[in-house]
């Protein structure tokens, strides 16, 4: 929803489905971008936050903005460390399993 409304504050369009939001993400564009900007910004400061609470050795990413690459990983990765308060300077890097919430969710099962 957060994406979303980012999309509706920038492109002053309402997406109803996922793929329009991917679409509008992977445009090359100045408001994709500025969208872009703003999310890892966000997603940079709940990183920071994290880590300074829990002194993580590696941050794993997953989930849908995985598509957006690793020009997109290298963004959160200055805004955490724009955010942060402490020397901490531990790994931010994608999952390497695609669809990690599966397996989480079949542990759930015996």
């Amino acid at each position: 929803k957060a994406i979303k409304k980012l999309i509706k504050k920038y492109c002053k369009i309402n997406p109803e489905y996922n793929y329009q939001v991917i679409n509008i993400l992977n445009e090359k564009s100045k408001r994709s971008e500025k969208i872009k900007d703003e999310i890892a910004d966000y997603i940079g400061m709940g990183i920071a936050s994290f880590i300074s609470v829990f002194d993580p050795e590696v941050v794993v990413l997953a989930g849908g903005l995985r598509n957006l690459g690793d020009s997109f990983l290298n963004k959160i990765k200055s805004r955490t460390k724009k955010h942060m308060f402490l020397p901490r300077n531990p790994k931010v890097v994608w999952s390497k399993i695609k669809h990690p919430n599966l397996i989480g969710a079949s542990l759930l099962f015996d």
